[in-house]
């Protein structure tokens, strides 16, 4: 798939974002990391260039994706430290901050 292509390759990606809570969409450039299935639902983790910071995209939320063409810096993450800190906190919402 175009994702899991970004994150072997570093290449970073534009989505269109549906952000339920807000009930807005956004137009957001994103440094993929990693996919995952939890509670029924695909998720993202990628570091989001308009945030800064690393954040969760529901791939069912993702209303547009594309490969920008253009790469990324290898950024220090572990899958397991992240689910690790996500186990200890109460339930976040997609597109919420962790820390």
């Amino acid at each position: 798939s175009l994702i899991q292509s970004a994150i072997v390759n570093f290449q970073i990606l534009k989505i269109r974002y549906h952000t339920h809570y807000s009930n807005t969409i956004t137009d957001r450039r994103v440094e993929p990391h990693a996919v995952y299935f939890s509670k029924g639902k695909w998720l993202l983790i990628a570091h989001c260039q308009y945030r800064g910071q690393l954040r969760e995209f529901r791939i069912d939320r993702i209303m547009c994706l594309t490969n920008t063409n253009e790469y990324f810096l290898e950024r220090e993450f572990s899958f397991d430290r992240y689910i690790d800190q996500f186990s200890k906190k109460d339930f976040a919402p997609a597109d919420i901050p962790l820390s």
